[in-house]
C-alpha cells in the first residue's frame, strides 16, 4: 500500500523547517557559535529492579527503546566509572571550564541530586544552570511505563533538583536521550522549557506540545562523548579534530545566520587523565575566535525567544494537524505495544528508588580535591604499578560445554605461548616488579610461566580459577571456601601471600569484599572508582582498602577497540603526565593493566618499552606493586583518612 503522502513532519512534536528558510537568527554582539557546555552528573546503580530496560543502540532507535537485558549480578564496572567521575573527573572538567569562563550546564539526575551536595555547591559557585537528568543512569523512560508512570518520574526528577539546588530546573536532558511519544508534552506540562534530546538541527527551534511551551536545545550525536568516542569507537585524535572542525563550519555558516554548538561532557568519560588535554585543546580552538558567545542553556533558549516570539518558521511551515489516519495508527500501535509489555509486568522504575539509595554502601564519597595529603615514599608524586592479567581460558567453559570459541581460545594461548615472555623481557629490561591478576589453574597448566614469575618476584592478586568460570551466583560457603583455596595453593605454588583481587572475568558477588577481609586480604581494585587508595567499608571492620586498577591504560582496548600500539603509547603518556602533575600537590596511582595476548604481539612491546622508559624517566615515580601500595597505605593513611571521612560526616 503506498504511504501516505503529506507534506512535513510525521509526527506533531515541531514542525518541518528548513535552515535555510528562515528568518537571520543574531545572538548577542553579532556572535556567530552560540556555545553551551552540559555535563551529565549522574549515577549508575549497583543494582536496578529485573526488568530494568537497557538501551543497546549507540545512536538510537527502535532497538534501543525497550530491553530487558540488564545483568543479573551487581554492576561494580559501571557503578565504579560513573562513581569515578563524580570522585574525580568532574573537578578536571571544571577546571577546563573555568579556564575559559564557560559557565557549565549540570545535568542533575535524582540520585545525584539527593546525595552529592559537594556537587551541587561546585556548580553554584560557578553560577551554573541545573537541569534535570531523570532519575538515574540506568533507569531510563521506556515505553513499558504507563502515561501516568512516567508522569510521576519526570516530576521526581524536576523535584529532586529543586530541592537540592533551590531552584526550579527549566531543562530536560533524558537518560540516554530516550523518550516515549507522550515525553515532550509532559515535560513541558510540568513546567520544562527546552529538551536536549532532539539532535536534529544547529539552532534552537520552538516545538508544539499540546500545553506550555518547548523549545529544542539539541545536543547532535556527532558532539556526545559518550556516543561518538565510546559507542563510536572514534579515537580521542578524531574527536578533537572533529570537534574543532565542527566549530570552524559553524563559525563560517554562523556569519549569515547565528548557529549553535552544545557539547555533552561526562565526567567519567572526557574526566580521564588522558583525555582531559583535548578537551583543553578543543576550548581554547573555540574560544581562540571572536564571535563565540559562552551561554548556558536557559540563556540561549531565552534571548532565542525573543526572536520574532521563538518561531524561526515560515507560515507554510506552521504546524499541520496531523493525517487522521496516522494519528489513528500511532494510537493502535502504542496501545498494542504497551499491552504486550504489560503482559511481562515489571517493577515500576520508581520503586525502591529512595530505598536502594547509593547501595552498597562500601565507601564514602569525598572529592578528591578536599582530601588529606598522601606522600609516597621518598615524596614521590606518582605510584605506579603494572598488573598483567595471567589467564587461562577453557576450551570447553561450563556455560558452553559443547561448543569451543577456537579464536577466542587461540588468542588467549597464544599469550601464554608467546606473548608473555616478550612482554616479561620488556618487564625485566625495566626493573619493573608487577603485580599480576593471576587465574589459580594457570600456575599448574603452565609451570613454565610460574617459574619465570618466582623468578623475577612477582606479586599475585586472585583473578579466578579461569577466565571462563566467574564466581558470581557462588553462595557464601562456596566463596568462602574459593578463597581459602586460592590463597592456601598460591602460597604453596610460590611463596607469596595473596592480599588482593581484580574481578573482570572471574566475577564478584555481593560479598566478596567481606570474605576478602575475613581471609586475610587487605585490598580490591576491581572498582575503578578513584585515582588514589580509598577505605572500604566490610562487615568484620576489617582495614582493607581500594587499590586504584584501570580500565583507560588497559591494553584490551587494542582489541575491543581495534586500534594499534601507538595509540595506547599515547593514552599512556597522556595519563601518566595528568597524574604526575597533579601528584605534585597529592599523591596519585597509575595502573598499567597488560595481557600477554595484546601487549605481547610483535608490533606492540617496543612501545610498552617506550613507555615504560617515559614513565620511569621521571623523577618522582614510585616503581611498586599493588601490594605494597595497600601496605603503605594502611601503614601510614588508613587512620588518618578513615578520622577524617568520620568527622566530614559528622560535620555535615
Amino acid at each position: 500500500m503506498p504511504a501516505k503522502r503529506a507534506y512535513g513532519m510525521d509526527q506533531d512534536f515541531y514542525p518541518w523547517s528548513p535552515i535555510v528558510t528562515r528568518p537571520v537568527l543574531r545572538w548577542p554582539d553579532s556572535a556567530r557559535v552560540a556555545l553551551a557546555v552540559i555535563v551529565n552528573l549522574e549515577h549508575w546503580d549497583w543494582e536496578v529492579p529485573a526488568g530494568t530496560p537497557l538501551a543497546v543502540s549507540p545512536l538510537g532507535g527502535p532497538e534501543g527503546l525497550w530491553s530487558g537485558n540488564q545483568p543479573d549480578f551487581p554492576d561494580i564496572g559501571g557503578y565504579g566509572n560513573h562513581e569515578y567521575g563524580n570522585r574525580v573527573g568532574i573537578f578536571r572538567i571544571l577546571a577546563a571550564l573555568d579556564k575559559y569562563g564557560i559557565t557549565p550546564t549540570l545535568a542533575l539526575d535524582k540520585a545525584v541530586a539527593d546525595h552529592y551536595p559537594f556537587l551541587i555547591n561546585e556548580g553554584q559557585k560557578r553560577s551554573a544552570e541545573f537541569i534535570a537528568h531523570g532519575l538515574s543512569r540506568r533507569r531510563l523512560i521506556h515505553i513499558g511505563m504507563s502515561e501516568d508512570e512516567e508522569r510521576q518520574y519526570i516530576r521526581a526528577s524536576i523535584d529532586a533538583v529543586e530541592k537540592a539546588t533551590g531552584k526550579r530546573p527549566v531543562g530536560w536532558s533524558g537518560p540516554d536521550f530516550q523518550e516515549t511519544t507522550n515525553t515532550p508534552n509532559l515535560l513541558a506540562a510540568e513546567g520544562i522549557r527546552y529538551v536536549c534530546d532532539w539532535g536534529n538541527d544547529e539552532q534552537p527551534y520552538k516545538m508544539t506540545p499540546k500545553t506550555g511551551e518547548l523549545y529544542s536545545l539539541g545536543v547532535n550525536a556527532y558532539l556526545d562523548d559518550n556516543y561518538i568516542h565510546l559507542h563510536g569507537r572514534r579515537t580521542i585524535n578524531e574527536v578533537n579534530l572533529l570537534w574543532r572542525e565542527w566549530f570552524d563550519g559553524l563559525h563560517a555558516d554562523g556569519a549569515t545566520t547565528g548557529r549553535l554548538m552544545v557539547l555533552h561532557l561526562h565526567p567519567w568519560i572526557m574526566g580521564q587523565p588522558w583525555r582531559i588535554r583535548h578537551l583543553d585543546e578543543v576550548l581554547g580552538h573555540i574560544t581562540a575566535h571572536a564571535g563565540v558567545w559562552k551561554a548556558t542553556g536557559s540563556e540561549i533558549i531565552d534571548w532565542f525567544k525573543t526572536q520574532s516570539g521563538g518561531d524561526f518558521i515560515e507560515d507554510k511551515n506552521a504546524v499541520l494537524p496531523r493525517d487522521a489516519p496516522i494519528q489513528a495508527n500511532l494510537r493502535e500501535t502504542t496501545t498494542r505495544i504497551l499491552g504486550s509489555l504489560r503482559t511481562n509486568s515489571h517493577p515500576s522504575q520508581m520503586d525502591g528508588e529512595d530505598r536502594k539509595a547509593l547501595a552498597p554502601g562500601r565507601f564514602d564519597y569525598a572529592p578528591i580535591t578536599e582530601r588529606p595529603l598522601i606522600k609516597w615514599p621518598d615524596n614521590a608524586r606518582v605510584a605506579f604499578w603494572v598488573a598483567p592479567n595471567m589467564e587461562f581460558f577453557e576450551y570447553l567453559p561450563e556455560n558452553r560445554p559443547a561448543q569451543p570459541d577456537i579464536p577466542h581460545y587461540s588468542r588467549m594461548d597464544y599469550g601464554n605461548r608467546v606473548g608473555f615472555w616478550r612482554m616479561l623481557d620488556v618487564l625485566n629490561k625495566h626493573k619493573v616488579r608487577a603485580c599480576c591478576c593471576l587465574n589459580l589453574e594457570l600456575l599448574d597448566h603452565f609451570p613454565e610461566i610460574k617459574d619465570a614469575m618466582v623468578a623475577s618476584d612477582w606479586d599475585y592478586m586472585a583473578h579466578g580459577l579461569y577466565n571462563s568460570r566467574p564466581i558470581y551466583n557462588y553462595t557464601e560457603e562456596q566463596e568462602r571456601a574459593y578463597w581459602r583455596d586460592f590463597i592456601t595453593h598460591v602460597k604453596e605454588m610460590t611463596g607469596k601471600t595473596v592480599k588482593g583481587r581484580l574481578g573482570g572475568g572471574a566475577g564478584y558477588t555481593v560479598r566478596t569484599d567481606d570474605l576478602m577481609a575475613e581471609a586475610g586480604c587487605l585490598y580490591h581494585t576491581s572498582w575503578i572508582i578513584d585515582d588514589q587508595p580509598w577505605p572500604i567499608n566490610v562487615r568484620g571492620d576489617q582495614k582493607f582498602i581500594y587499590v586504584p586498577y584501570t580500565s583507560q591504560t588497559n591494553d584490551a582496548g587494542l582489541l575491543a577497540w581495534n586500534r594499534e600500539a601507538d595509540y595506547f603509547l599515547q593514552m599512556i603518556k597522556d595519563q601518566f603526565d595528568t597524574l604526575y602533575r597533579e601528584g605534585a600537590e597529592n599523591g596519585r596511582v597509575m595502573c598499567l593493566s597488560l595481557h600477554p595476548h595484546n601487549i605481547g604481539r610483535p608490533s606492540a612491546a617496543k612501545h610498552l618499552d617506550e613507555a615504560l622508559r617515559y614513565i620511569l624517566g621521571h623523577d618522582g615515580v614510585w616503581n611498586t606493586t599493588a601490594d605494597d601500595i595497600a601496605a603503605y597505605y594502611i601503614a601510614n593513611y588508613y587512620d588518618e583518612v578513615s578520622s577524617w571521612i568520620a568527622g566530614r560526616k559528622a560535620h555535615a
